[in-house]
């Protein structure tokens, strides 16, 4: 009977020892298990306006270049048809004015009209190109 107990005490410790010297890490470190919480991330678009619709949920993965969200565009569609009128009610100013500046040129040329009004024909068709440049560089 006491073969009995020493050979399971025996065995018991061979046991035990196993599991603590096959279980132990060789590495300092140690392994921590939770979650990371993000509650603020900056994102920015190349228009102004309103989220529609997210294409991520909280905790998926992103890399770059995916696309993040879709932006309500009516605004910004609203703002390129006034864009687009801007530039057509410019180019009837323009010719307008051209059309005045054409007429007048001549009599400029012989006299017939003063200096200063020959000035301001070429300057109403100088302020009206530039203001048709600018309004088709923004559209």
């Amino acid at each position: 009977m006491k073969k009995i107990i020493i050979v399971a005490v025996i065995l018991i410790f061979c046991v035990s020892a196993f599991f603590i010297f096959s279980h132990k890490d060789s590495s300092d470190s140690i392994t921590l298990y939770g979650n990371v919480d993000v509650r603020l991330v900056d994102i920015s678009f190349q228009v102004r306006g309103v989220i529609n619709e997210m294409q991520f949920d909280e905790g998926n993965f992103v890399k770059k270049g995916d696309l993040l969200a879709i932006l309500d565009d009516r605004d910004f569609r609203s703002n390129h048809k006034k864009s687009k009128a801007e530039v057509k009610r410019l180019v009837a100013i323009s010719e307008n004015v051209n059309s005045i500046y054409n007429r007048n040129v001549d009599l400029c040329k012989i006299g017939a009209t003063s200096q200063q009004d020959c000035t301001t024909y070429l300057n109403a068709k100088k302020e009206a190109l530039a203001s048709l440049e600018s309004a088709v560089a923004a559209e």
